[in-house]
């Protein structure tokens, strides 16, 4: 069983990042009390605080996010501390700050993070009475901007490296399968035991890597908040080895049906299999861009014209080939959208794509985002209200830290903003954690600061307990706020005595008590039972979409209204959206059923890049209609498709159909344009792996 090994592959980079997290913090704070210099303090805070920020990815990705961090941060602890004195502003102030910080959540889920660790970063400055707010500015910028020299240059964690390296498994059990096929079928074995022994061997080897490669993408997608590009990418990988296993188990059946009279050319084999070695050893590598493999190598078709069985099984795996490639170079270039991509704007169909579509950039990217902000400003937004209880729960949570816990009131700010959730089922199951974590947290503490008495001792301490905080951060949050707890309390309180615990313990429950009372405001049904509603509304506007598409792209005057496709562009762009949030809450709630949530996670996925197939192909309609018969038949072909695929997906969720009808892929016949080949090639690419997620489920 490797899936605990995957898991903990998973967590190795939480790991790294929690040694530089005790790095960055570590040395700041042993200088801030030894020195009496306690803007180091904030130095210290601003390191942490700045790792806790990094989203992973790209280096060109987590720069940005840090910089904004910076730039952001410290005017924030500067402007803060300024009007700490006046509890009435600064609490105003920290309203503010949590309602526009909190709307950052309808850009994306990392963009809602960052603004969740700025608005703490608020907090702490106005509950700390200063007279030096400038020079403590400058020590969290130092601090923060620590983090992100660590994180891009000197040290940089590569956090879908160990889903990569799963799914780089799988092609690597791939090549090896075809090349033992390839050594059979060029030796004429002809024992139907030794092809029985391989077919057992590796369809064993390659099912195990798919599950483990599974679990691992299941395991990253739930460490983070939104739909990131980049790890879609890396997933849609996972979807094409899984679509081609058959195919490559059907070529296989063929090699030994013709062992006796061999007639498969061995280059295609061996180009074939030197392919999925090359995909494999890019992926396990930190820098995909250094490792790009040569173009022809992933391509194992050198006779185009299919005549047999088996040629047009390599047919089929040079198509799956090039959708590789494609996705090889899109993790390379890291194109499109930061990895931070939006939820409501460039997740939307409509939104800028690469290649053909780039000349549509300008013309579509400001009213996409306009009406976008429209959207998340509308009193029905989810996005809006949850702002909106952020800043109320923001300011309750201050004026019970002034009554209560005057000399901590940051601690019961700060707890409640991690509380609180958009969504009631979250917001109560963090709140246990946090309180419970908390508590034990306090009782660790205690322990700590009452038996060791040395500066240097308590500087070192910071070490295992940096690393357990953030290497469990993703994965529990309970052990998270455990660790977190004494790590805080010797960070920012100088006495360290039994006080300080005990008080961070009352805090917490305070905090959690003011984020249960704003967060049980709006309790929407369980996401369990919403989310394949959620799902099945995606699947019914995209089908909508593909109708609309196909239609004007079979228009051959160009009569039909451009506004209607846009229009359906939009609603699909709206339900993509409402699926990723509920596959989030899904995640969020206890007792999640991990092998439907998997699912659900793939189908969310390749309905996002379905979509954005589909733009592309709308965006081609004035060559398409240029293409002839053959290309009028092929739209006809591939619009007939999608729609079955469509409806049964949507049938599947809605009545749990144990065989949901769906045909075949259609056929291409090459056209005038290959351009619209190659748009007709990418929808049915992602709707082939739309009805392989369903079929899977079904079985």
């Amino acid at each position: 069983m490797r899936w605990p090994r995957d898991l903990l592959g998973v967590a190795t980079p939480d790991v790294a990042r929690g040694v530089r997290a005790a790095f960055v913090t570590l040395a700041p704070f042993y200088l801030a009390a030894a020195l009496a210099r306690p803007e180091l303090a904030w130095t210290a805070l601003g390191g942490w605080l700045g790792t806790l920020a990094d989203p992973g990815g790209p280096r060109a990705t987590r720069a940005r996010a840090l910089a904004i961090f910076v730039v952001a941060g410290t005017p924030l602890v500067a402007a803060f501390e300024s009007v700490a004195w006046a509890p009435t502003m600064a609490t105003a102030g920290l309203m503010l700050i949590a309602f526009a910080m909190s709307m950052l959540r309808s850009v994306s889920g990392s963009a809602a993070t960052l603004g969740n660790f700025l608005t703490m970063v608020a907090a702490i400055g106005g509950a700390r009475v200063r007279t030096s707010p400038v020079s403590d500015a400058l020590g969290f910028a130092l601090g923060a901007a620590m983090a992100v020299f660590m994180s891009t240059i000197v040290w940089p964690v590569w956090t879908h490296l160990p889903v990569r390296r799963a799914v780089a498994n799988v092609y690597a059990a791939l090549a090896s399968y075809v090349a033992e096929a390839a050594r059979m079928h060029s030796a004429e074995q002809k024992a139907a035991s030794a092809w029985t022994d391989l077919v057992r061997t590796h369809h064993r080897q390659i099912r195990d890597a798919l599950e483990s490669a599974r679990v691992a993408a299941l395991a990253g997608r739930a460490r983070r908040q939104g739909e990131s590009r980049y790890g879609g990418t890396v997933r849609a990988l996972l979807g094409a080895a899984e679509l081609q296993f058959p195919i490559v188990a059907s070529l296989v059946i063929e090699l030994e049906s013709r062992a006796l009279a061999p007639s498969v050319d061995p280059r295609r084999l061996d180009a074939l299999a030197a392919g999925y070695r090359a995909v494999a050893t890019t992926l396990a590598s930190p820098e995909v861009r250094r490792h790009m493999p040569p173009a022809p190598t992933l391509s194992p078709t050198l006779n185009p014209t299919p005549a047999t069985v088996a040629d047009h099984l390599f047919d089929r795996l040079d198509r799956a080939c090039t959708l590789v490639r494609d996705l090889l170079h899109a993790l390379a270039s890291d194109r499109g959208p930061p990895a931070t991509e939006p939820r409501d704007t460039a997740s939307l169909p409509g939104a800028p794509q690469p290649g053909p579509v780039s000349a549509a950039r300008d013309v579509t990217t400001v009213p996409i985002a306009l009406r976008a902000m429209r959207d998340a400003l509308s009193w029905r937004s989810p996005y809006l209200q949850h702002a909106l209880r952020t800043a109320l729960a923001a300011g309750a949570a201050s004026l019970v830290g002034e009554l209560l816990s005057r000399s901590r009131v940051y601690w019961v700010t700060l707890t409640t903003l991690a509380i609180l959730q958009p969504y009631p089922g979250a917001t109560m199951k963090r709140a246990g954690e946090r309180v419970v974590g908390t508590i034990f947290g306090c009782i660790a503490a205690l322990v700590i600061t009452t038996s060791v008495h040395s500066r240097l001792a308590l500087a070192l301490m910071l070490v295992p307990l940096s690393v357990a905080a953030v290497a469990t951060r993703p994965r529990s949050y309970r052990l998270f706020t455990f660790f977190l707890t004494p790590l805080f309390v010797i960070v920012t309180d100088p006495t360290h005595d039994w006080h300080t615990a005990a008080l961070r313990a009352g805090d917490a429950v305070l905090g959690g008590l003011v984020a249960l009372l704003a967060g049980v405001l709006i309790a929407p049904a369980s996401e369990r039972r919403r989310a394949p509603e959620a799902l099945g509304d995606m699947l019914a506007f995209l089908g909508d979409y593909a109708a609309a598409v196909f239609a004007t792209l079979r228009d051959p005057k160009g009569s039909l209204d451009d506004s209607h496709v846009a229009s359906k562009r939009r609603a699909t762009g709206l339900a993509l959206g409402a699926a990723e949030t509920s596959l989030e809450r899904w995640l969020a709630e206890p007792l999640t059923d991990r092998g439907n949530a998997a699912d659900a996670m793939l189908l969310v996925t390749y309905a996002r890049r379905l979509a954005s197939a589909l733009t592309s192909l709308d965006v081609l309609r004035p060559i398409a209609r240029t293409a002839g018969p053959a290309g009028t038949a092929d739209a006809a072909a591939v619009a007939a498709y999608v729609a079955a695929t469509l409806e049964a997906a949507r049938a599947h969720l809605a009545t749990g159909a144990a065989e949901p009808a769906i045909p075949a892929p259609p056929w291409l016949h090459p056209p005038a344009e290959p351009s619209i080949e190659r748009a007709l090639e990418r929808v049915v690419r992602w709707a082939a792996l739309i009805a392989g997620v369903v079929q899977r489920d079904a079985t």
